[in-house]
């Protein structure tokens, strides 16, 4: 039986001008349904003549660094020797073998990527070739989307990179840095404690996409620094029970004001007094321990980190929700940062909500579960809530990048979609996701919600799908995705 191939033509012919004048060159047959004597799996190397080569294979498609070369096979137990000699006066060597039909046949990758010696190369010794793959899928046909063609390579869209010959790589891990300022915000003139109260506080503080700076895609937040007050300086202090967490939240203050009354024309859209009412997502844990306040660590900026243990993934579209827990301690409490005030005319909306405690009251921050306020230093009570933002400096970075294909057409007009098999080389700390939806249009009219399996798009004879790459945050690595197979059973 015949394998239906979209987005799939000769693998060596049809690479990109920059990929086509490398060598060695390695194809493979992207994808093939077993027959009842098992898989057949064929290479082609392309090399200069009369130079020696090896072909290598393996289930695992690593990668390795081998001698400054970036090999994309695990060197796994399952590693082989396809074959090895002289290239031929063609500059090209071919050679295939069998896999017998066993369980676990259906859903297996084979990787292959070839070796020239070459002492021309940077290493001395050594070229190697792009690395390729065959995917062995259940069939009687499939989807076959390969990336060795430039064109269908171009009706991708997303946030990825196509500079590996024949992959998709996600796209670099990318930074940034950002000041909540809003331009209608007015600094106060004096410090505020809150959250660094040594009495016990529990604190919530909302920022809105255009606080952050955000971009639509998900980033990480790395970094949350807070700007002290210029009119104190900053104290040497020691709070040692300190937890920082985040989550997102449905809350958005609008801050207008009425241009007759100068009063906010939208009083309540700030953050609840009730703590769990603002919380959209699970709170996060950032960091929790001790947090040492010292002047070393300012920032030429001016602002001062807080600690951060756990980056937390921030959604890119939501409003950002902070939450600050001190509980009672030692530490002297005399440090205090820079607010500005979003209204001048009146404390709401709420753009932060806090209840701490006092010298003869302590607050415990995990049983407060109501925004009560506090007590200034004369000892007079504060109110709960106000739309003081706390003027931060965060830091981004963004390690998921995405792919998303054409629609795709099943030439079925009631296609029964298969169990993907995705042919993929993940570094250290990197990770891939592949999502799927179908539509009865070419033009992805009513399509079905995204899944992680191709079933949702059963019935429906066009079918797309979205790879989501995830980098490595420390060592900046990249996942790959060499073919994307879906059977139609």
């Amino acid at each position: 039986m015949n394998t239906k191939h979209f987005l799939v033509c000769s693998l060596a012919a049809s690479l990109a001008p920059h990929i086509a004048a490398q060598a060695p060159q390695l194809a493979m047959t992207p994808a093939l349904a077993p027959t009842l004597s098992g898989a057949v799996v064929g290479d082609t190397l392309h090399g200069p003549q009369g130079s020696l080569f090896a072909v290598f294979a393996d289930l695992q498609g690593g990668p390795v660094d081998v001698l400054g070369e970036r090999v994309y096979l695990s060197l796994s137990p399952f590693f082989t020797t396809l074959h090895a000699g002289v290239m031929p006066a063609q500059g090209q060597a071919s050679s295939s073998f069998t896999i017998p039909l066993l369980p676990g046949l259906v859903g297996l990758v084979v990787f292959a990527q070839g070796i020239v010696i070459d002492p021309t190369a940077p290493n001395g010794l050594f070229r190697t070739s792009n690395g390729a793959s065959t995917a062995i899928h259940s069939g009687p046909g499939a989807i076959v989307a390969a990336f060795d063609d430039p064109v269908a390579v171009a009706s991708f869209t997303g946030t990825f990179a196509n500079d590996v010959a024949g992959h998709l790589r996600g796209g670099p891990v990318t930074r940034r840095t950002h000041r909540t300022i809003d331009p209608q915000s007015v600094p106060f003139g004096g410090p505020i404690a809150t959250p660094l109260v040594p009495f016990g506080c529990r604190a919530q503080m909302v920022y809105r996409t255009q606080d952050l700076g955000a971009t639509g895609e998900p980033e990480l937040i790395t970094s949350v620094r807070w700007m002290p007050h210029p009119s104190i300086g900053l104290a040497h202090d020691a709070h040692t029970l300190f937890e920082l967490r985040a989550a997102h939240t449905a809350v958005v203050p609008n801050y207008a004001v009425d241009p007759f009354s100068a009063l906010p024309v939208a009083p309540n859209s700030g953050l609840s007094t009730t703590f769990a009412n603002n919380v959209l997502t699970p709170l996060q844990l950032m960091y929790a321990g001790t947090y040492i306040v010292d002047s070393a660590n300012l920032l030429p900026s001016g602002y001062l980190p807080y600690p951060v243990a756990a980056p937390f993934r921030y959604d890119g579209v939501s409003s950002l929700l902070l939450e600050f827990r001190v509980g009672p301690n030692t530490a002297g409490g005399l440090n205090g940062g820079l607010v500005r005030l979003m209204v001048q005319s009146s404390p709401s909306p709420n753009g932060r909500v806090h209840a701490a405690g006092s010298a003869s009251s302590f607050l415990i921050p995990s049983q407060a579960t109501i925004a009560t306020g506090g007590f200034a230093p004369s000892g007079t009570p504060t109110i709960p809530g106000d739309n003081a933002m706390h003027d931060l400096e965060l830091e981004f970075a963004r390690t998921e990048t995405f792919a998303q294909s054409p629609w795709l057409d099943s030439l079925a007009a009631n296609p029964d979609y298969g169990a993907p098999v995705v042919a993929q080389s993940l570094p250290f700390g990197t990770s891939v996701q592949v999502e799927y939806r179908g539509s009865n249009s070419a033009s992805g009219a009513s399509p079905t919600a995204w899944s992680a399996s191709p079933d949702v798009a059963d019935g429906r004879q066009f079918l797309q799908f979205r790879i989501v790459f995830h980098a490595n945050l420390l060592t900046g690595e990249r996942p790959l995705v060499d073919t994307v197979v879906v059977p139609l059973l």
